[in-house]
């Protein structure tokens, strides 16, 4: 914690006491010609509160200017009073605990300091009086009206305006974006229903597990914000009322309700998991959608996402007070596509400048130009193809949506046509419906409900596969040129970026892109460069290990003297296995007659060279690409051991290979290293399956162990 740190270690005047020095380098003192001493307690505290503050900014930047993930003061006290809160609602009393342990030493600028110890929280009593349970007897003693403070004033405020309807919001969160984004909508609520004469009464934000619907009547209005936490879990604080209601009845008189899914698109398949789980519950419910889905905010593009919750904000203050205030709606198509802000608009190009596939059926190794733009192996780069020519010559530029309409009620006439011509529609393309309203005159309401039922356009989420040193220092690059990045993509049937854009696109084709670091990156830069590495991957996630190994030649070559590109050597390959459906090398690029240069002696670690153990799983058609991957890194000398298993009969996994005799030995021993690093990327089977074997072998939760330094990527297989 930042704190920890900056207000306690370097602060403290019986530690390295490092205000004063602060104050004299910053001029903080109120009156600077004076030394600190001598100026009176009130303006000592001043000089000293000031660099306090600055201090403390100064640690908590320092770690975030060399990827260190620090918890700040405020973020940790609000989990926990979050925490408490929803135990508190749920249990009806608080945790015992010591608030002053609890509490950062900045003082009253802290909100958990202001919540004092919780009343008897020291049990000892109660337990010396009883052998049973100490709550169990609690919870018998006391009155349920004393357990929680909270119910009689939420009926109080329930109860204010009867016959009025309610908006009530509700987060569900692991951390404390969601809460602050509740917190603020409903401020702003507040500000907007009051503007039209208070048609509804606005209730304070609570936990989602504190919703009961059926209190809610149908002309009240749910608002939910909702983050997702571990593979795509429901966080703590919501996973009540998905067990009350994922067998229950739905409502007979649902309300309306929308929901702002608050997550992170680097997590990829299990991207707004938790927000989607709370839309499809309420809808299974009866629920009617302001929207027809949750909306979504990304935090990898900005955390907290305040633009995407702008969006959603305005969106249902048309859809909840439309009719209460005025809004200038768009009268054509053309307006419409004029006021609409896109995804689109607030990404850069990036230029196709190499395509490779080295068998017919196998992935893809393509090269992007991406101008300017910086970015680290272990990066994450969205992309958003354009709709092909073809499909969107017909529509109009403002529906830049080529897929099917979701539904087409919104159709005029549509249940008055032939059960033929509803088929016909629903098949077709939305620039063929499109046409078929050519004599149709559009109005603000008919454009709305188009729009509303057509698909949107998803990024496609990919790890970068070059490290930027070693890719632009090795590419033939014409005058002009940007930033080259590598990504491997596996070409999926149907597939609208691998195989209907990337198939059919000439090199020079553009796409949108952003690029995001994920933690996984921060932690990784931060181990030594010649850290032990295991690194377990299957399919396209070979992609990231290929930035590793890149980087790893890099790191050779600047510590030991010795070049860590790819030289002119002997083609390798890997022999063949004792274990049939697989192939193994040991020991694959050591030198063992030449002594290496180890700059790194001095710090007591051990070479770059053989510090790498890499296991890839493959399709057979994908071999050569292995293969090409892993050469370079082979003869620059960074692999201690190479396990290679492509597709086969005997459904042999490359997670089998880990236990394999001659292999587990060497696990053993870099597990042992407190330096070692694992890195999977791989579908979920293979993840499950390398955890359960690292764990064999290190005699314990291999997760548990290793802690931060055991990095997953999980991707759909």
């Amino acid at each position: 914690m930042d704190s920890e740190i900056g207000v306690r270690d370097l602060a403290d005047s019986f530690r390295y006491n490092a205000l004063p020095d602060v104050v004299d380098a910053l001029g903080l003192s109120p009156e600077p010609g004076t030394s600190l001493d001598d100026l009176p307690e009130y303006m000592h505290m001043v000089a000293l509160s000031r660099a306090q503050a600055e201090l403390n900014f100064a640690v908590y930047y320092s770690f975030l200017h060399d990827h260190v993930t620090m918890v700040d003061t405020l973020s940790s006290s609000l989990e926990y009073m979050n925490f408490d809160e929803d135990r508190t609602a749920e249990l009806g009393y608080r945790l015992p605990a010591d608030p002053y342990w609890l509490a950062p030493p900045q003082g009253s600028l802290v909100p958990i300091w202001h919540e004092g110890g919780a009343p008897n929280y020291q049990p000892k009593p109660m337990i010396c009086r009883h052998v049973q349970d100490p709550i169990k007897v609690w919870l018998r003693e006391t009155p349920a009206h004393k357990r929680s403070s909270q119910k009689g004033l939420i009926k109080t405020l329930a109860d204010a305006h009867e016959n009025r309807p309610r908006i009530r919001i509700f987060s569900c969160s692991a951390g404390v974006n969601a809460g602050k984004m509740a917190h603020r909508l409903h401020d702003k609520m507040q500000r907007l229903v009051h503007e039209v004469d208070d048609p509804f009464d606005i209730e304070r934000e609570k936990a989602l597990n504190q919703l009961d619907l059926s209190e809610a009547g149908p002309e009240d209005i749910i608002l939910i914000i909702a983050s997702t936490t571990g593979r795509g879990e429901i966080p703590r604080n919501a996973q009540a009322i998905v067990k009350r209601y994922e067998s229950a009845d739905p409502l007979q008189s649902p309300p309306r309700f929308s929901c702002f899914a608050n997550g992170d698109s680097t997590y990829g398949d299990s991207y707004n998991a938790g927000g989607k789980t709370i839309q499809r519950l309420m809808t299974k419910m009866g629920c009617r959608p302001l929207l027809g889905h949750c909306f979504a905010g990304d935090t990898a593009l900005h955390n907290p996402d305040w633009e995407s919750f702008t969006h959603w904000l305005e969106n249902i203050d048309h859809l909840i007070l439309g009719n209460h205030h005025k809004i200038d709606l768009p009268t054509s198509l053309t307006d419409m596509q004029e006021k609409t802000t896109t995804l689109s608009a607030e990404m850069p190009t990036a230029t196709l400048v190499r395509v490779q596939r080295l068998d017919p059926n196998g992935v893809l190794q393509i090269t992007l130009d991406i101008g300017d733009k910086q970015y680290e192996e272990m990066d994450h780069i969205k992309i958003l193809a354009p709709n092909p020519d073809h499909e969107v010559e017909r529509a109009l530029a403002a529906l830049n949506l080529p897929s099917c309409f979701k539904r087409l009620d919104w159709y005029p006439g549509f249940n008055e046509l032939a059960v033929e011509k509803q088929m016909a529609l629903k098949a077709a393309k939305a620039s063929a419906i499109l046409a078929e309203l050519d004599g149709i005159a559009y109005d603000a309401v008919l454009v709305e409900k188009a729009c509303k039922e057509m698909a949107s356009i998803v990024p496609r989420l990919y790890s970068v596969a070059s490290c930027p040193v070693f890719s632009n220092g090795n590419a033939i690059l014409e005058e002009g040129s940007g930033n080259m990045v590598d990504i491997i993509v596996k070409v999926n049937p149907g597939g609208r970026f691998s195989e209907q854009f990337l198939l059919n696109s000439k090199l020079g084709a553009q796409m949108r892109f952003s690029l995001t670091s994920p933690d996984t990156w921060k932690m990784i830069q931060n181990q030594k460069p010649n850290a032990p590495f295991i690194a377990i991957c299957t399919g396209s996630g070979i992609g990231p290990v290929r930035a590793l190994l890149q980087r790893r030649m890099i790191d050779l070559d600047r510590t030991t003297g010795e070049a860590g590109r790819p030289r002119s050597a002997k083609e390798w390959h890997p022999s063949t296995s004792s274990r049939r459906g697989s192939v193994s090398s040991v020991g694959s690029g050591a030198r063992r007659g030449t002594k290496a240069i180890n700059h790194h002696a001095h710090l007591g670690v051990a070479s770059t060279r053989e510090s790498v153990s890499l296991f890839a799983g493959f399709k057979k058609e994908d071999a050569d690409l292995i293969q090409q991957i892993i050469r370079p890194a082979s003869h620059a000398g960074i692999l201690d051991l190479v396990e290679l298993c492509p597709s086969n009969e005997h459904k042999v996994r490359i997670q089998d290979h880990l236990t394999m005799p001659h292999v587990v030995e060497r696990l053993k021993r870099k597990l042992r290293d407190p330096s070692c690093i694992v890195f999977v990327c791989a579908n979920d089977s293979a993840a499950d399956g390398s955890v359960a074997k690292l764990s064999e072998i290190a005699g314990g939760d291999v997760k548990e162990l290793l802690g931060e330094r055991y990095v997953e990527e999980i991707f759909r297989s």
